[in-house]
């Protein structure tokens, strides 16, 4: 866990942009095939609104005012595509909770590999067997 902190405190380099969100730019010079957003209950401007209770038809329509929000979003291959997703940022700042992000990463990026992978079954058994209130899913939403 030390090590955890550590890398949180600046001994790993700054990401190259100064907030979480890479900008626009870097997104149209090295597009990708798949394209992850996170959001929360808090959700607001192009962050979907997604995680415990709420409505996904909401994740699905915040994901959507993120590509029609930001110009040349159209362009990028994942959107083309149709392999948009968000994903409850809890499931990525929530230490126990990471492996349902990464099942379900796995999931959007390679989906013929992770066709056995069930993220909601894995909800369900942590909701069942760990939790001590259960989190409402879905968790994820795609478009």
């Amino acid at each position: 866990m030390a090590d955890f902190y550590a890398a949180r405190s600046g001994t790993i380099p700054p990401l190259p942009w100064t907030n979480f969100a890479p900008p626009l730019s870097y997104l149209l010079s090295t597009p990708h095939d798949v394209y992850i957003a996170s959001g929360g209950g808090r959700a607001s401007g192009s962050r979907p609104a997604i995680g415990p209770g709420i409505d996904p038809a909401l994740g699905r329509q915040g994901l959507q005012r993120l590509i029609d929000g930001r110009p040349a979003f159209d362009h990028l291959p994942s959107v083309r595509a149709k392999r948009v997703h968000g994903i409850w940022t809890g499931l990525i700042t929530n230490l126990p909770l990471n492996i349902l992000y990464i099942a379900q990463a796995a999931k959007w990026l390679h989906p013929e590999q992770c066709v056995d992978l069930d993220p909601a079954a894995m909800l369900d058994r942590i909701n069942r067997d760990f939790a001590a209130f259960p989190i409402e899913g879905p968790l994820w939403a795609s478009i």
